[in-house]
């Protein structure tokens, strides 16, 4: 049986903990703002407000990413957005 950190740094590892943040931080900001009594539309605006410039835009150009890493990165913060959308359907 292995060790989970046994390759904590090995690019898989940290492309698996950046992608656990991109969920955690879209979900977060649908969640958040909703338990302050926000508008139902803020959550979402606030997830592609920030992930579409960030992922596309920075990422790209700043970061020297490909378009498919920031594509990668923007279904995380989308599959946040989804789960978050749900936590407030159920609640």
């Amino acid at each position: 049986m292995s060790n989970i950190f046994s390759g904590a740094n090995s690019p898989q590892f940290n492309d698996l903990v950046a992608q656990l943040g991109h969920f955690g931080y879209g979900c977060l900001l649908v969640v958040i703002p909703a338990l302050y009594r926000a508008p139902a539309w803020l959550g979402p605006v606030m997830v592609l407000g920030w992930s579409l410039p960030k992922e596309f835009l920075f990422d790209i150009f700043v970061e020297k990413q490909t378009a498919l890493d920031g594509l990668k990165d923007f279904a995380f913060y989308v599959l946040g957005l989804g789960l978050g959308l749900l936590l407030l359907a159920l609640r």
